[in-house]
């Protein structure tokens, strides 16, 4: 299912009512892959929390919860099953097939899946350049399997007239039919698309 909210432009308010569905219930574990600084991630209230970055990051009262790592390149170990994994203004850091594979490790190591990407290039660079804040790839609402459920914001960004995306994987039909009416019925969302 995507829904589409075709004016709404980006604020935190946006972006947490939409995160806060999309993690579910269900918070003992999560995992959060590229965190930067984990600004929203830290609010979800998780029991179990791991925060992994390639740069080093100071999280404040969440340090003892990080771990500097390549998202792609992670140990073994790391790699528990948890509730939920989250990638968060990340998965265009890195290219395209090492981005599927990612999605892939994400739906084998948690429940949900949450994801947050731009939905037009902006600061796209080529795969030999190693700056980590480069990006590398665009994903795209209609490319992604039927699978994942989508949040769509054409005009997310308006100063840099670009849009964005939520996808999320493990959120039954049902769910997201009830999702999709929350969302609609907040005093941001002017209007909204809905296709199956």
């Amino acid at each position: 299912m995507t829904i589409t909210f075709p004016d709404v432009h980006g604020c935190d308010e946006v972006y947490m009512d939409c995160l806060e569905l999309l993690t579910g219930t269900n918070r003992k574990s999560m995992i959060d892959l590229g965190c930067n600084l984990a600004p929203h991630t830290r609010k979800l209230g998780f029991k179990e929390k791991l925060y992994v970055d390639v740069l080093y990051r100071d999280i404040q009262e969440e340090q003892p919860y990080f771990l500097q790592a390549d998202i792609l390149n992670m140990p073994k170990e790391i790699a528990v099953e948890r509730d939920a994994s989250f990638c968060l203004d990340c998965i265009e850091h890195i290219s395209k097939s090492a981005g599927w594979d990612l999605l892939y490790w994400m739906r084998i190591f948690s429940k949900r899946q949450i994801l947050f990407t731009p939905l037009d290039e902006w600061m796209m660079t080529t795969d030999d350049n190693k700056d980590p804040e480069a990006h590398r790839s665009l994903w795209r609402p209609e490319e992604l399997p039927d699978y994942w459920f989508k949040i769509v914001f054409p005009v997310y960004h308006p100063t840099l007239n670009i849009g964005a995306h939520f996808f999320a994987g493990g959120i039954s039909l049902q769910e997201q039919e009830q999702i999709a009416t929350i969302l609609s019925k907040k005093g941001w969302a002017t209007n909204r698309e809905v296709k199956p």
